[in-house]
């Protein structure tokens, strides 16, 4: 491991993006996966690692494996996660979501995944490690709070994910969505609110009026949740054995959905009315 670290530049205090650096982190990234115990290889190096995305213009597959590591390095380590909240990461994060999203964002179909390095899997990275800091450092805070304050900014490219990029057909609880409702899973409503009404200058390209950017909130995730619904449970019928197997996939997919949807009902009267028509039985 010691050879890949050399390698990918992490033992020095100013690591630099080369075509070998590259090589040697997808084989961090095998390594560790394969191997977790040799995450402990690399805890001394984790600043290194940060700082390799620290640049104006890193490379996409540099932003994938130090994200996709940090990730491995990270899961129940509060050490470590402490360690990168003090280097600033939730800017870093911030900048990739903007940068990967914002190239998604132009793009006139789905984009061609025709390699496993790209923007959508290189946010989905980025989206799962802003999942597992939150996660870890919620833990340790006594004011859940404080951890969505930290990392508020990353909920504006989240934003863009789930209002701008078209979501797959015909499931659409696929990366990046499904990794962006994870992460906004962890913030409150107070904190999705106030960084909402910070955005007037793009909200104002989604609708005129309240009452158009309520309905507008509320068909978003009604559609969410029914499309997986119907994706998942083809025949209507939740209680059909052939679904048994399934059972936990389909608990994996919706549960973070109907969270967010919970968060959003709670926090807005409006939006808890217009749901309310759209997914509760009539009284007649």
């Amino acid at each position: 491991m010691q050879f890949f670290i050399n390698l990918a530049g992490l033992h020095t205090d100013e690591p630099k993006e080369t075509a070998s650096s590259c090589e040697a982190l997808k084989c961090i990234a095998n390594s560790i996966y394969l191997k977790p115990d040799l995450k402990e290889c690399l805890d001394s190096e984790i600043i290194s690692l940060h700082k390799l995305v620290l640049g104006d213009n890193p490379s996409q597959d540099t932003q994938f494996l130090v994200c996709r590591i940090l990730f491995f390095m990270t899961v129940n380590r509060a050490d470590l996660v402490t360690q990168l909240i003090n280097d600033s990461i939730e800017k870093t994060l911030e900048k990739i979501l903007t940068r990967n999203v914002s190239i998604l964002e132009k793009q006139d179909k789905p984009l061609e995944q025709q390699t496993l390095i790209n923007p959508v899997t290189v946010t989905s990275e980025a989206l799962k490690l802003l999942f597992n800091l939150m996660l870890v450092d919620l833990r340790n805070q006594t004011d859940p709070q404080t951890t969505a304050e930290r990392f508020k900014q990353c909920l504006v490219p989240i934003f863009h994910i789930l209002y701008e990029i078209p979501p797959a057909e015909p499931q659409p609880m696929v990366p990046p969505h499904s990794q962006a409702i994870h992460a906004l899973m962890q913030y409150p409503f107070s904190v999705i609110q106030e960084v909402w009404r910070s955005q007037t200058e793009w909200t104002s390209t989604l609708y005129n009026t309240l009452e158009e950017g309520v309905q507008i909130t509320a068909n978003l995730f009604f559609n969410l949740l029914n499309k997986s619904v119907h994706a998942l449970i083809p025949n209507g019928n939740p209680d059909d054995d052939a679904l048994d197997h399934q059972y936990q996939q389909i608990d994996s997919i919706l549960s973070p959905l109907l969270l967010v949807i919970r968060t959003l009902a709670e926090g807005n009267p409006a939006v808890r009315e217009c749901l309310a028509e759209k997914m509760l039985p009539s009284e007649e």
